[in-house]
C-alpha cells in the first residue's frame, strides 16, 4: 500500500528532484560547475532529506546516479 511517508519513495522523490535541479542549473546556469561543487550540493540536499526522512540518501553525484539506476 501507499503510504507518502515511506523512506525509500521519500528518497525516490528527493533524489530525482535534486539530480534534476542540478543538471538544469549546469546546463543552463553553470556549465563548468566543478565536480567538487556538485558533490557539495548532494551533501547539502542530503540534510533536507533527512529532516523528511528520506532513507538512503546520496552525499555525491555518483552516488545519486548510481541510487537512480
Amino acid at each position: 500500500p501507499y503510504r507518502a511517508d515511506d523512506p525509500e519513495l521519500l528518497a525516490w522523490v528527493h533524489v530525482t528532484e535534486a539530480v534534476s535541479f542540478l543538471g538544469g542549473w549546469v546546463r543552463y546556469a553553470e556549465p563548468r560547475m566543478s565536480l567538487a561543487d556538485q558533490d557539495r550540493y548532494f551533501a547539502e540536499m542530503a540534510l533536507l532529506g533527512e529532516k523528511l526522512g528520506a532513507e538512503p540518501l546520496p552525499r555525491s553525484r555518483a552516488q545519486a546516479h548510481a541510487l537512480i539506476e
